[in-house]
């Protein structure tokens, strides 16, 4: 389902970056319409591939239910603040720049996980797409520098 609204907010920041004149809207107030329409058309589909009586039996099984709702509740919550952070951005700066960060952040993640996570491996496609993810956010960087 994360999957799911993840996409259809990078295709509406899309979007909405190359027309500016749909809405009224504020980048943030975009982020928020788009989140809550994203939630409301996903739950038909939860409660179609997923019974109520499995997700109780699930939650019923947990453990500690009071650490899995706050864990739940800070990670929606991280998640949004997240998106709507990179909205305000793509806001301000362009899809371009926003997707050369985007990339940028994307290697820094794998960089961090293999040197903080134990048992993370860094096979030489991870290499391979993050020098490739380098090199094309540098060519961007020189030709952008030099307005080619």
């Amino acid at each position: 389902m994360t999957r799911v609204d993840c996409c259809s907010h990078h295709l509406s920041s899309m979007y909405h970056a190359c027309d500016q004149t749909r809405t009224n809207l504020d980048p943030a107030n975009e982020h928020a319409v788009t989140t809550i329409l994203s939630f409301l058309l996903l739950l038909p589909f939860v409660f179609t591939m997923e019974s109520i009586p499995t997700m109780q039996a699930a939650v019923s099984a947990l453990a500690n239910k009071q650490a899995f709702y706050i864990n739940t509740i800070v990670c929606g919550l991280c998640y949004y603040l997240y998106n709507e952070l990179q909205n305000r951005v793509l806001g301000s700066l362009g899809p371009v720049p926003t997707a050369v960060g985007n990339t940028l952040k994307r290697v820094f993640i794998f960089v961090a996980l293999y040197f903080f996570t134990v048992g993370e491996s860094f096979p030489p496609a991870k290499v391979l797409g993050c020098g490739i993810a380098i090199a094309g956010c540098l060519s961007f960087a020189i030709c952008d520098s030099k307005k080619i």
